[in-house]
């Protein structure tokens, strides 16, 4: 079953009634981890098992 996770202020308010974590904001860092490419590789070279797609405005 899919569910929703991570919900954010910085998103849409059409999202109503869902409780919100701390802003997005707070937890975005200067730099990434030490093995980021390897982490973004693994990533870009995983298989997608739901995506769903939709017009979004980026909240970073």
């Amino acid at each position: 079953m899919i569910r929703t996770v991570g919900f954010f202020p910085e998103q849409p308010a059409q999202w109503g009634g869902i409780k919100h974590d701390e802003s997005i904001h707070r937890l975005v860092r200067k730099s990434g981890e030490s093995d980021e490419n390897e982490i973004v590789a693994y990533l870009l070279n995983g298989v997608d098992i739901f995506s769903e797609m939709g017009a979004e405005v980026d909240v970073l």
